[in-house]
C-alpha cells in the first residue's frame, strides 16, 4: 500500500508541474493580432504593428471563436493555412520567451 501511495503522489506532482510553472511565471496576458507565420513550435503574430514570436509548447490549446461561441480546432496545424487571419493568444513569460497557453482563431458566423 505505501508503494502505491508513493507512485500516486509522484504522478500527481508530475501532472501538476506544468500548471504550477505557468502560475509561477505570472498571470496570463492576452494579445490579439494577425498571423504572420506558423511553425510546429512557434507562432508569429503582428500585434499593433509589431511582430511577436510566441513559443508553442506541446500542451498549447488551439480553438476558434465566433464572438459568442467557439470550440476546439482539430489540430493547431490548422493555423498554418490561416496566415493573415485574426487570432487571440493567451500567453505568459518564461524567461525571455513568450509562451502561448491558448490560441483562438477568429471566424465569422
Amino acid at each position: 500500500m505505501p508503494k502505491r501511495l508513493a507512485v500516486l503522489l509522484a504522478v500527481s506532482v508530475v501532472a501538476t508541474f506544468p500548471a504550477a510553472g505557468a502560475l509561477a511565471a505570472g498571470s496570463p496576458r492576452t494579445s490579439t493580432g494577425t498571423i504572420v507565420k506558423y511553425t510546429k513550435t512557434s507562432l508569429v503574430v503582428k500585434v499593433k504593428g509589431k511582430k511577436t514570436d510566441f513559443t508553442l509548447p506541446t500542451t498549447v490549446m488551439c480553438g476558434y471563436t465566433t464572438g459568442q461561441s467557439g470550440g476546439p480546432l482539430p489540430s493547431c496545424r490548422t493555423l498554418k493555412k490561416k496566415v493573415g487571419k485574426t487570432v487571440t493568444v493567451y500567453w505568459t513569460k518564461s524567461g525571455s520567451k513568450d509562451v502561448a497557453l491558448e490560441v483562438l482563431l477568429h471566424v465569422k458566423k
